[in-house]
């Protein structure tokens, strides 16, 4: 008789977890936020160092800098829009989608970055300003990186399938003429130690030393 409250208290336990297994929690609505992204790539020392919000002091300090005199700081109202900074590494081909998400009852904003590995062997770095709505006060902002790294999009990948279906026009022939050229007074650059050209005296003595290997 003692064992028929444990069969049911399992039993009602197994009940529990089954219907917890199935139930979907709801999930906080989010809101998409429009945006301008504003890119700097060319600039090292005025360009974001990192995934941050961005205040209006902390923008006139760094462009304020001796550094950044020549450099023209991103046009934002501060008091209507925010300004967010991102920063993120990959290949030297990647590429990077950015979405923003609000959910107004958890007072959060979501930054999604998605960073898309091109197959490059060399690296790289991508980043810029942002220029959203005015975050509000006592909201936080949360930046989450998606790194893609699929063989699908690498282009050695996409080569085979571009020559199956049209001409990609990143990739194109051109009819090219050949003609005979005079090779007198040309340094061989295939044997012998490299050489470095800094002027014409340097370009004299790399001829005669060549002409003597002969």
């Amino acid at each position: 008789m003692n064992r028929f409250p444990k069969i049911l208290a399992a039993a009602l336990a197994a009940a529990f977890l089954l219907s917890a297994a199935t139930y979907t929690f709801p999930q906080a609505a989010r809101e998409r936020v429009p945006f301008k992204r504003l890119y700097n790539e060319n600039s090292i020392f005025c360009s974001p160092s990192k995934n941050a919000l961005v205040t209006k002091v902390q923008l006139e300090v760094l462009f304020s800098s001796e550094r950044c005199e020549n450099e023209s700081s991103p046009e934002v109202e501060f008091d209507k829009q925010s300004l967010l900074s991102y920063r993120v590494g990959g290949d030297c081909m990647m590429k990077v989608a950015i979405d923003i998400q609000a959910v107004r009852s958890e007072r959060k904003y979501l930054v999604f970055i998605e960073n898309t590995w091109g197959g490059c062997r060399a690296g790289g770095v991508r980043r810029g300003w942002i220029v959203t709505e005015k975050i509000p006060d006592g909201y936080s902002v949360e930046f989450r990186e998606l790194k893609i790294d699929d063989p699908e999009n690498t282009l050695d990948a996409l080569r085979p399938r571009l020559r199956k279906t049209e001409p990609d026009r990143r990739y194109f022939t051109r009819e090219i003429q050949a003609k005979q050229i005079e090779l007198h007074n040309c340094v061989s650059a295939a044997e012998g130690d490299p050489v470095v050209i800094r002027d014409r005296e340097s370009l004299d003595d790399a001829i005669r030393k060549d002409a003597s290997r002969q």
